[in-house]
């Protein structure tokens, strides 16, 4: 049986890479900061608790914007389609949150961080350090994701060094800033 466990670690690991972050099953919904400790491992900071019954989505006539094409994205801009097909309320919630949370301008309290509501994460990578952080630019990505992978699919943004998306989790893994 132990080696059943390890070999499917190992698998999963592979499969999901190094960049996956594990939520334990019994996480709780909140804003997260994913900090990588010496030896290269995620560990997972609670910044502040949810109450998912006292949250409100986020508008999704803000999700829709016609379709930009990749000729329209500048050099500095990229974007990719996970294919996951996300749990609407979770993840407008999710991404409500994160909005809320940096706001007019704040700094992260971390290079990775991630809002988890239920199943669902919406995520930020700062990939310069110590940059402001605006719901604006989460807003942006959003209506780029949309454009490109359609509503409500798992996918990143990245541009201006930083990296804004969202993601459904495997049995608690979900990849945040793979790239970091």
């Amino acid at each position: 049986m132990q080696i059943r466990n390890i070999i499917l670690t190992i698998f999963t690991s592979t499969l999901l890479g190094a960049e996956a972050v594990q939520f334990s099953p019994d996480a709780l919904d909140g804003i997260y900061a994913v900090i990588t400790d010496s030896n290269g491992i995620d560990q997972l900071q609670l910044i502040e608790e949810f109450n998912t019954t006292d949250l409100a989505p986020v508008d999704v006539d803000k999700r829709s914007m016609g379709p930009v094409s990749s000729r329209m994205l500048s050099k500095c801009e990229s974007l990719g389609c996970l294919g996951r097909i996300m749990v609407p309320e979770e993840i407008d919630i999710a991404v409500g949150r994160l909005q809320a949370y940096y706001g007019g301008g704040r700094t992260s309290p971390s290079a990775k961080t991630s809002v988890k509501i239920g199943s669902s994460y919406a995520f930020m990578c700062d990939y310069k350090g110590g940059q402001l952080c605006y719901a604006s630019e989460d807003a942006h990505a959003n209506e780029r994701l949309t454009a490109n992978c359609g509503r409500y699919k798992a996918g990143w943004y990245h541009g201006n060094q930083k990296t804004y998306g969202y993601d459904y989790s495997w049995n608690g893994w979900v990849r945040v800033c793979e790239n970091m």
